[in-house]
């Protein structure tokens, strides 16, 4: 979960200094990267609460 947590934190600051520097469309895709993260650590969460490992990869990469 900590990896998830970092993950999160650099795409948001990568994604706030394109937008300064007016790069709108990196700046988006870094946006939707964000709601990406999000969906991971809720479906994570939610596997924990019901007693269940179905994502045991949950991340941000393809290295399930």
């Amino acid at each position: 979960m900590t990896g998830l947590v970092t993950a999160f934190r650099f795409d948001a600051v990568l994604a706030a200094v394109r937008a300064a520097r007016g790069d709108m469309l990196i700046g988006a895709h870094l946006t939707f990267q964000l709601a990406r993260h999000i969906l991971v650590i809720a479906m994570l969460i939610r596997d924990r609460e019901a007693g269940t490992n179905h994502h045991r990869f949950g991340g941000t990469r393809w290295d399930a």
